[in-house]
């Protein structure tokens, strides 16, 4: 998890390449045109997953109405120029990824904290049995009731519930957690209703991406079987999106009259058959993959960075990695 990647030396690694640049004394200042500057990005992280600057209630609701905002104006600037709209949820890794960082309540007391911890610790060691998820959650319900609000908790019990194959239990488990996360790994749910609402009122096309990833993962629940890493999509998942804009606007007539799109998509070439007949896509991948183990254990780490530095020989990713997981034994 980003909690374990976040204090060890692969880190430090990751920060090194921005060293010297982002200042590590103070709150990062974030300018307007910092959505431009990956440098930000890190320093922001750095900074709440180590507790420091986590946003207030105030500031979540500002982000919120904000979001609402742009998205509004892209709507309305789109509609004056003559342009249809389209809306298109978010999806995001939730089975595969744990929250980065978690936090408790305000008002929770040491005894209340040392109890949770107790519980929490107990639940842990249990679920790391065979068969230890009943008893594991029953830890955690007593965990749940000294503090509701704690990211790891919510989805420690999501991850028994699915083993268990109790899958609605999971699924909201899942989607709670990461709303709860501190250093979120995805939007909010309430960002997807907000674009299904949006998509009604004006009239737009609306493709449920969100709902389209849940339904092609089946009791997976939407992890590793859909994304590369905790927020972008894999390739058969790009598949899947690309054929579902097709075809919504293909049904909203957009940009030409349904009859005019012939019979619809071809049959797309299997995922894994195109990364081994694409060598240039399959490295790009790779790239992709290596950079999130900087900052967080994967189990496919080492192997994909003894796969990039057979491809590419000199990859500094595939170099830092290796040398981490040498650091770790």
């Amino acid at each position: 998890m980003l909690e374990w990647g976040y204090q060890t030396r692969t880190y430090a690694l990751a920060m090194g390449v921005f060293e010297g640049i982002v200042p590590r004394e103070g709150p990062p200042q974030v300018e307007d045109d910092a959505g431009d500057d990956a440098r930000q990005m890190f320093a922001v992280i750095r900074d709440r997953v180590g507790g420091v600057a986590w946003p207030s209630a105030r500031e979540l609701t500002y982000r919120d109405l904000l979001y609402e905002q742009n998205l509004r104006r892209m709507a309305e600037t789109l509609r004056a120029a003559g342009g249809r709209l389209a809306f298109l949820t978010l999806g995001q890794n939730l089975s595969d990824w744990a929250p980065a960082a978690s936090s408790h309540r305000e008002d929770l007391t040491e005894d209340e904290r040392e109890r949770f911890d107790a519980h929490h610790r107990a639940g842990a060691r249990l679920a790391a049995t065979a068969d230890g998820c009943e008893p594991a959650l029953a830890e955690w319900e007593r965990a749940l009731a000294i503090d509701a609000e704690h990211a790891l908790l919510h989805y420690d019990m999501a991850r028994c519930w699915h083993r268990l194959g109790r899958i609605d239990e999971a699924r909201a488990g899942y989607r709670r957690a990461s709303d709860l996360d501190r250093v979120p790994h995805g939007a909010p749910s309430s960002y997807n209703a907000l674009l299904r609402d949006l998509a009604r009122e004006y009239g737009a096309v609306l493709v449920d991406v969100a709902a389209l990833l849940e339904r092609a993962s089946g009791e997976r629940l939407v992890g590793d079987d859909l994304f590369d890493d905790f927020a972008h999509p894999n390739l058969r998942a790009h598949q899947l999106i690309g054929k579902a804009v097709f075809e919504a606007l293909r049904e909203a007539d957009i940009p030409v009259p349904r009859a005019r799109f012939g019979s619809g998509v071809p049959d797309l070439p299997d995922p894994e058959a195109l990364l081994a007949s694409e060598s240039l896509l399959a490295t790009q991948r790779l790239e992709s993959r290596l950079f999130l183990c900087l900052v967080a254990k994967r189990d496919y780490c080492e192997a994909d960075a003894r796969a990039l530095a057979q491809r590419e020989p000199g990859s500094a990713v595939a170099r830092q990695v290796l040398a981490a997981i040498r650091d770790r034994s």
